[in-house]
């Protein structure tokens, strides 16, 4: 059995003693590792100073060593820069973070070269990496050597990266937010194409919290730094249009409309955004006719980024004036909503409203366990998605209806209900 890692003094003290225990001659070693047994010999002995780590890593598999401990014992020696981007690499297949760590940040500090090459080296490296947790143990130690030896740059670079990860965790939505908040004083130190793209993202994270002006100032920003006529500038202004409609600041919301729709020809989708806002414009207007009219039409020919935001619009305005009939024919949409794939916050809780509104079409209709079946639903995606709020609303109409409604229900909504708190115990741990 294997006494773990560090148990040893030295790569040789392992070699010996292992060797020892196992009670293996230095002939059948070198057999067993293709390795010539005087060579074996000087290693243990301490007269090989820096071996190839190709070589120790036969004589240890030779032995059942993992390469995780051979790796731990190698590098505690090993000042030779290049190598220890060998086994970086040989190590990033293993998938063993902590060791991806302990080797990066060895590398750093033992490299004879200067600081901000081998950052920038090591940077490179992360940068083809496939895998996000690869990749984000990687940029946690880019980032931290970076701020402990003044390379500005990379750790600019590094905290940008690990924010770009970070927030696809859609349960921590308010924590990544924090984080890519204390960016904005590094922005100086980003590329024009990564700091354009760090003011979109983070606009679009801050418009999924509801905080609209934050998402307005920082897509701003993309309009002023981003000079061509781009994807990022124009879903930028298509943020900020729908930030000022939330706010409330028509004369701001028109004005930026006026300008998104200029934008349909070279980008098509546009259009039905164009529309849902109009909509949306004349609805607090008081206007609701008009806004059917244009969301209807836009049914017909919407596209899936649309679909259910028109739907959500039109089932939410049919409600105002109880017409039951549209919606049950809106409702029947369902499972082609459903078919569309949603990878962003702001889709998801769209979806969540979905299930709201059909609980509340469920209830007026007198489907009473099939509503509360949508509020849990409507609930824990909501949950899902860090907005706790309109979360904690679904569960209170879940359970004023299981006051109003016990014994038509039973046990079954604080059944749901336990599921849910279940679902959102998961998503917190």
């Amino acid at each position: 059995m294997s006494p773990g890692p560090l148990h040893y003094s030295s790569i040789s003290d392992l070699l010996k003693q292992r060797r020892a225990e196992m009670n293996i001659s230095l002939r059948r070693l070198a057999v067993l590792s293709q390795i010539d047994k005087g060579h074996i010999s000087k290693i243990e002995n301490g007269e090989v100073k820096q071996p190839e780590f190709a070589t120790v890593y036969r004589i240890t598999s030779a032995m059942g060593i993992s390469f995780e401990e051979t790796v731990e014992h190698y590098i505690e020696a090993s000042s030779r820069s290049d190598e220890l981007i060998r086994i970086l690499e040989e190590a990033i297949t293993k998938s063993n973070t902590k060791l991806l760590a302990k080797i990066s940040n060895k590398y750093l500090q033992s490299t004879q070269e200067d600081s901000y090459e081998a950052v920038e080296k090591l940077y490179n490296i992360t940068m083809n990496q496939d895998s996000p947790t690869t990749k984000l143990a990687l940029y946690k130690v880019i980032k931290n050597y970076s701020r402990d030896h003044g390379v500005m740059p990379y750790l600019a670079k590094g905290m940008y990266q690990e924010y770009l990860i970070e927030r696809d965790d859609f349960t921590r939505l308010k924590k990544t937010y924090e984080m890519g908040r204390r960016i904005l004083q590094f922005t100086q130190f980003l590329s024009e194409s990564e700091s354009v793209t760090f003011y979109y993202k983070l606009g679009v994270h801050a418009y999924n919290l509801r905080l609209f002006e934050d998402s307005i100032e920082l897509c701003s920003k993309v309009l002023d730094q981003e000079p061509s006529l781009s994807k990022i500038k124009v879903d930028s202004t298509g943020i900020i249009v729908d930030s000022h409609d939330h706010l409330g600041n028509y004369d701001s919301c028109n004005a930026y409309l006026e300008q998104y729709s200029k934008y349909t020809a070279a980008f098509p989708y546009v259009q039905n955004h164009v529309e849902v806002t109009t909509a949306s414009l004349y609805t607090r207007k008081g206007d609701t006719q008009a806004a059917i009219s244009i969301l209807e039409k836009c049914l017909e020919n919407c596209n899936d980024n649309s679909l259910l935001h028109v739907v959500n619009k039109l089932v939410g305005l049919h409600l105002r004036s109880e017409d039951l009939s549209r919606i049950n024919e809106l409702l029947k949409l369902e499972e082609k909503i459903l078919a569309i794939t949603y990878r962003t916050p702001y889709k998801q809780i769209e979806l969540a409203h979905f299930y709201k509104l059909k609980g509340q079409y469920n209830i007026i209709v007198g489907d009473i366990i099939h509503g509360v079946n949508c509020f849990i639903e409507s609930g824990t995606r909501y949950a899902k998605v860090n907005d706790y709020e309109n979360e904690r609303h679904c569960l209170s109409l879940v359970l004023d209806l299981h006051i109003k409604h016990g014994a038509l229900l039973g046990n079954t909504a604080l059944e749901m209900l336990r599921n849910l708190f279940n679902i959102k115990e998961e998503s917190l741990t």
